[in-house]
């Protein structure tokens, strides 16, 4: 049954699951990368016996079968005879040996028969360890254990005859690796009755036998790092975990004794209204905390005078800079200085203060509120009263054009404002400007760059045409014909026309000069059409992005000529006296 494991390693694990138990298997190993298949030659394991309960059953029917007498009786009869009835006595039970991580269990049976050791951190056990072969003294060796742990353990022994005998649960510590490592006298440890920590053992002794633990320390940390990183999934994190646990505390107080970050000369204080940036230098690199609290919050005799710590736990550094924000104006903060480099006791300044700059004028927070793809509305608040201008410039071709700057003003003097913009268009990005000024005629502003109400860039819509015609009066009659609309966004404008009636669909020849002006009122004045004629015009409007909008076709009637009283008298008399001209 072939398993196949596809991730790409230099070492490879596999699990085989689901075999059955005291049974020899033949396997085979195929590696593939991604041009070759390489196989092994075949090799072969068997799996250890079932646990003591079901070793002991199938003990009990191995005896049965061997002392199964047949008759010859009738049918045939099975008889089985066992005269021994008795377990083992188990006895002189010892653990020795013990270490960190391994101990040695012996004990002694009263006839010959193998011997198991359930073992595990409860009593319910988990691990076993042991040997098949009968025998009269047993030992069995306990590994993987943790440091400085207590053990739970039972012993157990089975018979030829399959009789089962276990001992009573006992318990045993194992050492810590302190321990184990100064107990051995190669490597720095206890060669006599005098110690490395004896009093009477010279300094230079003692700091060398001190040196070579440390050696041989780091040499088992990276062998055990190395260990555990080619078998991760073996390994318990419970295991790891309490290890590490184990070796935390001697690790911080060795660490204790090392000297501690140097702070050098006053820390330096830059301030603001609400900020304040800090600045101080020691003689190693270490990270930087600063801890403070207001003065009406500062409490010298507590454990914990002050209200805040902020920094960089992680940086290490000599030269430290931390920046206080949220702070209040015109106000006096106790602070301290806290450097801890990578290994060693925190290095803590004595008390300083500091004073924040009285209140600046400015703008504390300001909101746009879209209203339609034309309308928005700009809040803001100033820390002092002030007047509001909003000023709005639309970018064409990603450039402003600042030909097209519009202002909105308010005068009245408050700390919260709002202007409505209700010109924009929809898909075009403008900067747009807040500013304040204030009694003192000090200004601040808040520059939005790059704002747009939508995303969608739409043709203006053209909406209300209207015409309004009418006689220029003078020697030379014309006709004054005024066209306007109205779009939803600033837009230019233009007017196509013709004399006489225009279908759909027709192109317009004559047109007025464009007005470039964005705006969403457009008036277009005509004097060029002549008096009780018809003329078809169109009207076009073009936004900042380039997107035209042409309305339908529109058709007028221009009035006519109307003849003044003079006139009227005037062919009068020619009627009457046309003669006269005749006579001429």
């Amino acid at each position: 049954m072939p398993i196949v494991d596809k991730n790409l390693n230099k070492t490879h694990s596999i699990v085989l699951d689901s075999l059955t138990a005291s049974t020899k298997y033949n396997f085979t190993i195929t590696a593939t990368d991604s041009n070759n298949v390489a196989t092994s030659t075949q090799g072969t394991f068997t799996t250890a016996e079932p646990l003591v309960g079901e070793t002991e059953v199938k003990r009990r029917e191995d005896v049965a079968k061997a002392s199964v007498k047949q008759t010859s009786s009738s049918g045939g009869m099975l008889i089985i005879d066992k005269t021994d009835k008795t377990p083992p006595i188990i006895s002189d039970i010892l653990v020795s040996d013990i270490k960190s991580s391994a101990a040695t269990v012996t004990w002694t049976t009263n006839e010959n028969a193998d011997g198991y050791v359930d073992f595990g951190d409860t009593t319910d056990y988990g691990s076993v360890a042991g040997k098949r072969t009968r025998v009269l003294l047993h030992q069995a060796v306990l590994t993987n254990l943790q440091a400085a742990k207590t053990y739970h353990y039972k012993i157990s022994s089975v018979d030829a005859s399959g009789n089962y005998a276990e001992a009573e649960d006992a318990s045993f510590t194992t050492i810590s690796l302190e321990q184990e490592l100064s107990s051995n006298p190669s490597l720095g440890g206890s060669t006599s009755s005098s110690s490395p920590s004896t009093p009477n053992t010279p300094v230079a002794t003692q700091i060398e036998s001190a040196q070579n633990l440390f050696k041989l320390a780091n040499q088992a940390v990276q062998r055990a790092v190395g260990i555990i990183k080619s078998s991760a999934s073996k390994i318990s994190l419970n295991f790891m975990e309490s290890s590490l646990a184990n070796q935390q505390g001697s690790i911080d107080e060795l660490a204790n004794l090392l000297p501690m970050p140097v702070m050098s000369g006053s820390p330096l204080v830059v301030t603001t209204d609400k900020t304040a940036s800090i600045t101080w230098r020691t003689d190693k690199d270490s990270n930087s905390l600063v801890a403070y609290a207001a003065s009406n919050s500062y409490n010298a005799r507590s454990s914990q005078p002050y209200t805040q710590v902020v920094g960089n736990a992680t940086e290490k550094t000599v030269d430290h800079t931390v920046t206080l924000t949220g702070l209040e104006p015109n106000t006096t903060y106790h602070y301290q200085l806290e450097s801890k480099a990578a290994v060693g006791a925190t290095a803590k300044s004595g008390d300083f203060t500091f004073t924040t700059q009285p209140e600046a004028f400015d703008i504390q927070k300001y909101v746009v509120k879209n209203i339609s793809k034309q309308e928005v509305s700009f809040q803001w608040v100033t820390s002092a009263n002030s007047d509001a201008l909003v000023e709005y410039t639309p970018y064409k071709n990603n450039k402003l054009d600042e030909t097209q700057t519009k202002k909105k003003y308010d005068k009245t003097l408050t700390t919260i404002h709002e202007i409505g913009v209700d010109d924009l268009s929809g898909g075009v990005s403008y900067r747009v400007t807040l500013s304040s000024k204030d009694a003192n005629n000090k200004i601040v502003e808040k520059i939005i760059d790059k704002f747009t109400t939508s995303e969608v860039d739409s043709a203006p819509a053209i909406d209300q045409v209207q015409t309004i015609s009418a006689i220029s009066p003078g020697k030379n009659i014309k006709i004054q014909t005024v066209i306007s609309w109205l779009t939803d966004e600033p837009s230019t404008s233009k007017v196509y026309y013709k004399k006489g009636v225009a279908k759909v669909g027709d192109k317009l020849p004559e047109e007025t000069k464009l007005d470039e002006n964005y705006t969403k009122k457009h008036v277009v004045v005509i004097t060029k059409f002549d008096a009780g004629s018809v003329y078809s015009f169109q009207t076009e409007s073009i936004d900042y992005n380039g997107k035209i909008t042409l309305s339908k076709i529109y058709t007028i009637l221009t009035p006519k000529q109307e003849e003044s009283v003079f006139q009227v008298i005037v062919k009068n008399l020619e009627g009457m006296f046309g003669w006269v001209n005749k006579m001429n």
